[in-house]
């Protein structure tokens, strides 16, 4: 099981260093009245991060609302 997750490790750092090389051309980005040109990979990077924080603020009020987590549930 760790010798698959060391592979797969890998694989998503080679893909993820890719994604990288490949998308460096700069596009302009509007939000609202702003307006930037940017390399396309700081908008995937930006909207990933917005999307896990998002993930992360939707989940915490469930856990605190007394609901028990699988892992609370196995423990038992």
């Amino acid at each position: 099981m760790k010798k698959l997750k060391v592979v797969l490790l890998w694989v998503l750092s080679i893909v993820f260093v890719l994604l990288i090389v490949q998308n460096t051309t700069p596009v302009r980005a509007h939000f609202l009245w702003l307006v930037a040109d940017v390399p396309i990979i700081m908008l995937l990077l930006f909207a990933s991060a917005v999307g896990f924080i998002s993930g992360l603020f939707i989940r915490l009020p469930i856990k605190r609302s007394g609901q028990r987590s699988t892992h609370d549930k196995r423990t038992e």
